[in-house]
């Protein structure tokens, strides 16, 4: 289980290098074309958007991890002013 502050610097490192993708269907969509490396979904996500997103990256291969927080704290780590439920890493 990755930690808070893990989290947080991967996230900014991804932000500052243009590879963060926020959002359940920007990440399907790319998990689809195979460039995401990483997926984090929140503690909370919608089940059905949950499911699809497990899926593909058995499907695909690409790692998926649920963190510990809920969506509204994954904004807050982001440094978004909104709730986040599913993140992820472009390669």
């Amino acid at each position: 289980m990755v930690t808070r502050e893990e989290l947080s610097a991967e996230i900014k490192k991804a932000d500052e290098e243009g590879k963060l993708v926020i959002g359940a269907e920007r990440v399907i969509k790319e998990l689809r074309k195979k460039n995401i490396a990483k997926v984090y979904t929140s503690s909370n996500p919608r089940k059905e958007l949950a499911d699809e997103v497990r899926r593909n990256c058995r499907i695909t291969g690409i790692s998926y991890e649920a963190v510990e927080w809920p969506n509204d704290e994954l904004g807050v780590i982001c440094k978004k002013p909104f709730n986040i439920s599913i993140l992820g890493i472009l390669k």
